[in-house]
């Protein structure tokens, strides 16, 4: 498949969950048949995202691989990438990131020190302390609080 030619892949159904909370595990086996899950009622799949039946990929929160907004659209893009494109991708091809969104926010993207030496990759670690003053009080640093962006 090249880009920007048409593909028709013709399916019977498909399964969406929208939401503020995941709900795989109430998604009816029997609409699923043959689809394995793990003991906590995950769909299990390989790194590519596909289950055990052919022609059935699990996506976002019902893989257990994440339970983020970044990551279901980076499962979307791994499925899309080998289906349309024939490409080889994979989960494991994915650079791990989170967010905080607490004040001062926090987020990391990478492995951790430790999967990186698991790995065998070489490191190296840099340390800073929190300001002394603790918790970071926009007023006080942007003379401006929460309220003040709305």
């Amino acid at each position: 498949m090249r880009r920007g030619q048409s593909v028709d892949r013709r399916r019977s159904h498909l399964l969406l969950r929208g939401g503020p909370q995941a709900e795989y595990r109430t998604i009816s086996v029997s609409k699923l048949p043959g689809v394995s899950r793990d003991e906590r009622g995950y769909i299990v799949v390989n790194d590519r995202l596909e289950t055990n039946v052919p022609g059935i990929w699990a996506l976002g929160d019902c893989n257990g691989k994440g339970a983020f907004t970044h990551t279901a659209y980076n499962d979307f893009e791994i499925v899309a990438s080998n289906l349309l494109d024939g490409t080889r991708r994979g989960v494991s091809d994915r650079i791990p990131a989170y967010a905080l969104y607490i004040d001062p926010p926090l987020g990391r993207a990478g492995m951790t020190e430790t999967e990186a030496r698991h790995h065998g990759r070489a490191v190296l670690v840099g340390n800073a302390t929190h300001d002394s003053r603790g918790p970071c009080d926009r007023k006080e640093r942007d003379g401006r609080d929460d309220e003040d962006r709305r």
